[in-house]
């Protein structure tokens, strides 16, 4: 493989192909990566595939003008990490910048592992335009903290969870999940997401984190639940679950507030809150195929919340509501 450690360096037009992990493919260990940048380094339209354990490892801490490191572009048809064994991409250290590239592995059943980690060294790096397929672990893992994720599509060829964020502070805006796992796994706190869309696989959304903020997201189709809510002071406003193969929201966790989310036409109930000290404003559930609104005890009604199209009210000795 190719091994950098100087600033200033560009790697342009290139095919790397190849690199196995034996005592002689690198001076350290571990062999078999495509490229291991440390460096300030520009990785360009380039091909790198059936790298031995990684395609591009990032690991430099020390930024350029632009605030990265590592920066990874070009399109999705000139910038592509093959066929890789193991890992696609790994970051640490940074912040490092990967742009429109595709990470394509060699199959579900294949050696391919996660398409792209960020690790947990790694803060404020930027994944943005990534198209991941072919992988038989998950797409997207964010250990580290700060990263910005956009406009990036996990696909059907992905077999584990397509977005696995453990860290927290980051911002998931704009993007799609289609793999057979699940969409969107927020254990980290304080992460925001907006306006992404988890379809099919299992369930749409599963956040275990603390003050998350959820707006505009969608979940449908999904094989399970729309959203699963298991952490505690988030924010839920403007989401929607439809014709998801479970309840469109699960809530057992507390203090948390939904503010104008939607559940239709989904196999399980629409809301199902079995957490105490939730918030309830301008929320919807119709043509739920079990109850449309199951709460416990202990929740606030905010007002304007609505079951099959016509307003109604709760006390905080909660009930069903159809």
């Amino acid at each position: 493989g190719v091994r950098t450690v100087s600033d200033g360096v560009t790697l342009s037009s290139l095919l790397v192909d190849k690199a196995t992990a034996t005592a002689n493919t690198t001076a350290e260990l571990p062999g078999g990566v495509g490229i291991h940048a440390s460096g300030i380094t520009k990785i360009q339209n380039s091909i790198i595939r059936r790298s031995g354990t990684i395609g591009i490892w990032a690991d430099g801490t020390i930024p350029d003008a632009s605030g990265y490191v590592v920066t990874v572009d070009g399109n999705t048809t000139t910038m592509q990490v093959q066929q890789n064994a193991g890992l696609g991409i790994q970051l640490d250290g940074g912040p490092h910048n990967l742009k429109n590239t595709l990470v394509s592995g060699d199959g579900i059943a294949g050696l391919s592992t996660d398409a792209v980690v960020v690790g947990a060294t790694s803060t404020g790096s930027n994944l943005d335009g990534l198209s991941i397929k072919l992988h038989g672990g998950n797409g997207v893992v964010v250990n580290g903290n700060g990263a910005r994720i956009s406009r990036s599509t996990v696909d059907t060829t992905v077999g584990l969870d397509a977005f696995v964020i453990v860290g927290g502070g980051s911002v998931i805006n704009g993007n799609d999940a289609q793999s057979l796992g699940n969409g969107f796994v927020i254990s980290g706190p304080d992460n925001v997401l907006t306006s992404n869309n988890a379809e099919g696989g299992g369930d749409g959304y599963v956040v275990t984190g603390d003050r998350a903020s959820l707006s505009s997201n969608t979940a449908s189709q999904n094989d399970g639940r729309g959203f699963v809510i298991q952490g505690a002071s988030g924010v839920y406003n403007t989401n929607t679950a439809e014709s998801t193969g479970g309840d469109g929201f699960l809530v057992t966790g507390a203090s948390n507030t939904f503010g104008s989310n939607q559940s239709k036409q989904n196999l399980g109930m629409g809301f199902n809150v079995s957490g105490t000290g939730n918030h309830f404003r301008n929320n919807a559930a119709e043509l739920n195929a079990s109850s449309e609104w199951v709460l416990a005890p202990g929740n606030l009604d905010d007002g304007g919340n609505k079951v099959s199209g016509s307003t109604f009210t709760f006390t905080a000795a909660g009930g069903t509501f159809n």
